[in-house]
């Protein structure tokens, strides 16, 4: 605080006596007034009614415009009153202080001043804000103590004592504890203030509010504990590497990851490359190349090994964002690195799991197909040999009877029972044909006879020269044997894909070639009809049970079926066989 402006004027029976006239310039009422004059006449109203209606007065008045501190007392020496006036300017002074309190109250800082004899403190109103003092009464620094946070006190007391013994400035942080639930955090700012022989007159004392600030703090270490939880639980951590320097600073939960102390790793990208696997090396390489070029396409991860120490390894998962400088340029890049190990180690069993799962349904379903497949041809060949055996013994039986009667009959005697014999001997050559060509459809002899090759020439000819179809078959001359069960089945194929084509396909040509390869045979049928894809058979016609006979003898054989519509049908079938030993 510092002194304006002070102008004594002493009034002796309300005239006015004296005026210590050096100062009086900031007064304009009192430049021309005499001694002797009339005080009522002379000074302000307000100043000359608070002087008679006060016997003392320490206040301020508004005089001229600006505000004066005014200190008014009265006394009587005889039959004499005399008034002792002292009128201060304190208009800077207050603008000061105004300026002074409103800095304090925006940095929520606030002084204090005390007396290194009696300690006794004095206030600025900041300090009074941040302490909470609403007394006007002396205040000393055990009155302080008080306050302090009982953790702190002693702190707080031998810094004090240190600054007044070695008149050294001192920086401390302190919790007040003005209630039971509010604690307060002060950053203080002390050094002592000496009289003319240098010895401690008195501390000042700067103390500012921090409890936004430490909340702040409190929050954000909070924060990173909870990140740093959260990298721990899914062994994720974070990374920064600036382009210019090479430096590559890892976060503590990557250290864990890598298993790695501090002096192994001196936090540059060559470092760390060490410590990736030889046979992913070469890619990390390239792709760190590409994103210093800005070639990496952004948001894009990346998948690497790294070799432990204890030659572990442990699969990353990486993912980053790229920084750019005001020209344009890379500064850094910023991103996370995942230690997925178990989850690529769970993902391989699952998928030898699902494999393992794909081969026993597709056994399984093989095991039915065959079940199938067997017990229809089983089927067939009772039924043949039941035909053969059975019904067509019968009718041989009958044939030879029909012979020992027409024997027994003279010629021309009877016409009507020659025309009638003879009618019925060709219904009974007609049902043993029908028969046999039942009997051989069913379990077909021929192939028994002449083989896969030469059992599918058989069909092509029998099948075909009942329809105006243009057939060009197109097969090995072999006379190697397979698989009994196989030839059955390529053979059942063969025979549902013509029978299929002559009903639906409304072609006038048909291309039928089997090739052998490799182990394997290849069926390839083509027509020039309305065409039909056999693979995505979902049309009605299609939805037969030949069709369905076909794709799971492919699938019992180990087969693989293509089709397409493309000016008519192509149907490709490869199949693997087994030579017969």
């Amino acid at each position: 605080m510092r002194n304006g402006n002070s102008t004594s004027l002493f009034l002796v029976n309300g005239r006015i006596g004296a005026i210590d006239s050096s100062y009086s310039s900031h007064l304009l009422f009192l430049a021309n007034v005499s001694i002797g004059s009339n005080a009522m006449d002379t000074l302000p109203a307000l100043l000359w009614n608070t002087i008679e209606g006060n016997n003392t007065f320490n206040g301020e008045l508004t005089l001229e415009g600006l505000i004066k501190q005014v200190k008014i007392t009265k006394s009587i020496i005889d039959t004499n009153e005399l008034v002792f006036c002292n009128i201060k300017d304190v208009s800077s002074e207050s603008l000061e202080e105004e300026r002074l309190s409103m800095t304090e109250q925006i940095a929520q800082i606030g002084f204090f001043e005390m007396d290194s004899e009696t300690e006794q403190i004095l206030f600025s109103v900041g300090a009074c804000k941040i302490l909470k003092l609403k007394t006007q009464k002396a205040f000393y620094f055990n009155d302080l103590v008080t306050l302090i946070h009982p953790n702190d006190i002693a702190r707080v007391h031998r810094a004090t004592m240190q600054a007044i013994n070695t008149q050294t400035v001192f920086r401390l942080e302190f919790r007040l504890a003005l209630h039971s639930d509010e604690v307060v955090h002060i950053l203080a700012n002390g050094n002592v203030k000496l009289n003319a022989v240098g010895k401690v007159e008195s501390v000042l004392w700067s103390i500012q509010d921090i409890s936004k600030q430490k909340a702040y703090e409190e929050a954000i270490e909070y924060s990173e504990a909870r990140l740093k939880y959260a990298e721990r639980i899914a062994n994720l951590g974070n990374f920064e590497w600036i382009i210019k320097s090479d430096q590559f600073i890892i976060s503590d939960e990557v250290y864990r990851i890598l298993d790695l102390n501090a002096h192994e790793y001196d936090e540059t990208m060559t470092s760390f490359l060490k410590f990736i696997h030889p046979d992913d090396r070469i890619k990390v390489v390239n792709v760190n190349t590409q994103q210093k070029k800005l070639l990496w396409k952004e948001g894009e991860s990346l998948n690497f090994r790294v070799v432990l120490s204890n030659g572990e390894v442990k699969h990353l998962y990486s993912k980053g964002e790229t920084v750019l400088g005001p020209d344009g340029k890379i500064v850094k890049r910023v991103g996370i690195l995942m230690d997925v190990t178990k989850q690529v180690t769970l993902e391989k069993k699952l998928k030898s799991a699902d494999k393992r799962r794909r081969e026993l349904v597709s056994q399984r379903e093989k095991i039915g197909a065959e079940a199938i497949i067997f017990g229809q041809e089983d089927e067939r060949q009772r039924m043949s040999m039941e035909l053969h055996d059975g019904l067509g013994q019968i009718l041989t039986a009958v044939y030879f009877n029909l012979n020992h009667i027409e024997s027994l009959t003279e010629p021309y005697e009877n016409k009507k029972i020659e025309k009638s014999l003879a009618e019925v001997f060709d219904l009974l050559q007609d049902s043993r044909t029908s028969i046999r060509a039942i009997a051989n459809n069913l379990m077909p002899q021929v192939l028994m006879k002449f083989g896969l090759f030469g059992s599918i020439q058989a069909l092509v000819d029998d099948l075909f020269s009942k329809t105006p179809i243009e057939v060009y078959l197109k097969a090995p001359v072999s006379k190697n044997r397979y698989e009994q069960s196989q030839e059955i089945s390529i053979y059942r194929i063969i025979q549902e894909l013509l029978n299929n084509t002559v009903k639906h396909s409304k072609a006038s040509v048909v291309n039928l070639r089997l090739s052998l390869s490799n182990n394997y045979i290849q069926i390839f049928l083509s027509d020039n009809g309305i065409g039909y894809d056999l693979a995505n058979s979902d049309t009605t016609h299609l939805q037969s049970k030949g069709i369905s006979n076909i794709k799971q003898r492919i699938k019992f054989l180990s087969g693989k079926l293509n089709s397409k519509v493309k000016r008519g049908s192509k149907v490709l079938i490869k199949i693997p066989i087994i030579h017969k030993n």
